[in-house]
């Protein structure tokens, strides 16, 4: 991956954004029998293990979907892979709170982070970050297609460069502003609400190239900071299936 080397946040943030857009999907959920009441709910991150291939959110959106007993689902889930939408079921593994990590396995997806490669191990306090999801706000809308000639509901992908603070072996907070923000005369997205980025991937980087520094799991309303669980977690939980 070519060096990018500017102290324009605007241009930084294309050029992540560029690198890691192929890894991070967006989670819809709807009834199995009116698909196309679809609604956005979270994010996702493409990774695999060996000959194993998962999908990495956070356990909340989860939880109550992939319940055991079929009277306790809210609902199915599905994953944007490409043009078309697969069901997220099969075995997973999870982390309760406050860490809030779900890794399903998935037979299918695009392209996939690779464990333990692609991920950055040693985030420290003050480091530039990205941070990529899709927003379940109505602000961020739009017509999906399902394929088969079915259409429902999407999210168009947020990301903002952001500042790790905090950091832990288990978790870090990102610090970024809620205000538009003007850098050398240019204006960057304003952040808004950001419900619905649960689940989505926070990146460093290391060598050239984006890493995976952690999952982003909760959104401190009016502080302008979200909380990650960091990806150390991630390396455990694929260790615990024997992925690794």
């Amino acid at each position: 991956m070519a060096e990018i080397i500017t102290s324009d946040l605007q241009e930084l943030c294309t050029f992540w954004r560029k690198a890691v857009t192929p890894f991070v999907t967006l989670i819809v959920q709807a009834a199995k029998t009116d698909r196309e009441r679809a609604l956005p709910v979270a994010s996702g991150i493409f990774v695999r293990s060996q000959k194993k291939r998962y999908l990495l959110t956070a356990h909340h959106v989860t939880r109550q979907n992939l319940a055991d007993d079929p009277a306790e689902r809210v609902g199915a889930l599905y994953y944007a892979e490409l043009s078309e939408f697969s069901e997220l079921g099969g075995s997973c593994q999870y982390l309760e709170d406050p860490y809030d990590l779900n890794m399903t396995e998935i037979s299918i997806g695009g392209r996939f982070l690779r464990l333990p490669v692609d991920l950055a191990l040693d985030v420290r306090d003050g480091e530039r970050c990205l941070m990529y999801g899709f927003p379940a706000r109505s602000k961020s809308w739009k017509i999906e297609r399902w394929g088969r000639g079915e259409f429902a509901l999407g999210s168009r992908p947020f990301s903002c460069i952001g500042t790790i603070y905090k950091a832990s072996p288990l978790s870090f907070t990102i610090r970024v502003s809620l205000k538009q923000i003007s850098f050398q005369r240019k204006k960057l997205q304003r952040i808004g609400k950001l419900n619905g980025i649960s689940g989505g991937g926070v990146f460093v980087i290391r060598n050239d190239a984006p890493k995976l520094a952690g999952v982003m799991i909760e959104c401190i309303r009016n502080r302008a900071e979200l909380v990650c669980t960091n990806s150390r977690l991630v390396l455990e939980m694929a260790r615990k299936i024997g992925s690794l």
